[in-house]
């Protein structure tokens, strides 16, 4: 009687080499399947995330760049008033000017910088936490969203540390003038970027 037993494979088999379920022609579990919906959706959104890191970074860099181009504008103008010995009227005009210039520089610093640490810190949270759609932070939208929300706080901060520097006097007539035209710009590009959600969650 033969009791040798011997087992030569089937067609395409290699020997140590496992396939997988999906080459097995398995479906995968309810579970796997959630499992591989959550793990696509988060890198979307970590691919998102960079991209706004991204243009963030590069927006901040732009807008600090206007701000100071616009305090070397009036200062040039300062010292050709006082090059061509304007009236002191004039001159006190366009030190107001400098000095209103010198503020709104200050502040876009500081509301860039908090309003980049919120947005930073907000990634970081649970979805959970966010919203009740994640499909909504799977686009650019949902972090422009929450930045434009810390638009109030941030701005209020780089009013406070502009005090301390320049005065509360020269600071607090300046917040008041900037003050209806920051609330007319935040409600548009509020609205626009929920314009931009509604489409995305549509899609």
């Amino acid at each position: 009687m033969d009791e040798t037993l011997e087992h030569h494979g089937i067609k395409g088999m290699k020997w140590g080499v496992r396939r997988t379920p999906e080459q097995l022609g398995h479906r995968p579990s309810r579970s796997e399947r959630r499992q591989i919906r959550q793990e696509n959706a988060q890198r979307r959104r970590n691919s998102i995330a960079e991209q706004y890191r991204k243009d963030r970074r590069q927006e901040v860099k732009e807008s600090n760049a206007a701000y100071k181009d616009s305090v070397n504008r009036a200062q040039q103008k300062l010292n050709k008033a006082k090059e061509n010995s304007a009236s002191d009227k004039k001159i006190q005009r366009l030190e107001r000017k400098v000095t209103d210039a010198q503020i709104r520089a200050h502040v876009n610093k500081v509301r860039e910088s908090e309003i980049t640490k919120s947005t930073a810190n907000y990634m970081k949270k649970p979805m959970k936490e966010k919203v009740k759609d994640p499909r909504f932070w799977e686009t650019m939208a949902g972090y422009k969203k929450h930045e434009m929300s810390s638009y109030r706080e941030a701005d209020a901060k780089g009013y406070d540390s502009a005090r301390k520097k320049y005065g509360d006097q020269a600071v607090s007539s300046l917040e008041s003038r900037d003050a209806a035209k920051s609330l007319a710009v935040g409600a548009a590009v509020l609205a626009g970027y929920a314009a931009v959600s509604v489409a995305s969650r549509s899609s």
